[in-house]
């Protein structure tokens, strides 16, 4: 069970990750054959794209007691919204300002990375003094023989 919850947060890191990469390499800020600034595919909502399904879904089932939740919904939200005004920019030909917004999105993109590697680390957590507090004994002879076999 646990794995499967690392799994599941770990997949949503690397989605977003993904995600911003194919974004990154699609952005275009320079001028078409036609002479309009082109931008690749359109920016989904934070609800539509994988990180917002996991998020809106699984994510708030299996984990929406913590409060880094309610904080990586915020971002994810910011995030997007920061993509979409870049992409406006992009549209308008407004080069320099769609390159800081996108700066941005990559400052709150490290902040959802991170929020996803604290709300993984806080699953292994509760995970381990879950265990302990089952198995006190075999987590005690689980430590002692680790020790023993170094």
């Amino acid at each position: 069970m646990r794995t499967t919850m690392t799994l599941d947060v770990n997949a949503a890191r690397l989605i977003h990750i993904d995600w911003l990469m194919q974004l990154e390499s699609s952005l275009d800020l320079g001028p078409n054959p036609a002479g309009t600034p082109v931008m690749g595919t359109p920016p989904q909502s934070d609800t539509e794209c994988a990180l917002g399904v996991w998020l809106h879904g699984p994510g708030r089932l299996r984990y929406g007691q913590l409060d880094e939740i309610k904080r990586l919904t915020i971002e994810h939200r910011t995030f997007h919204r920061t993509i979409d005004k870049a992409a406006a920019r992009v549209h308008q030909g407004e080069r320099e300002k769609a390159l800081a917004l996108f700066q941005d999105a990559r400052r709150i993109s490290k902040d959802i990375v991170y929020l996803l590697t604290f709300i993984e680390l806080e699953i292994l957590e509760r995970e381990r003094k879950r265990h302990l507090s089952r198995n006190p004994f075999n987590a005690i002879r689980s430590f002692f023989s680790g020790i023993a076999a170094r």
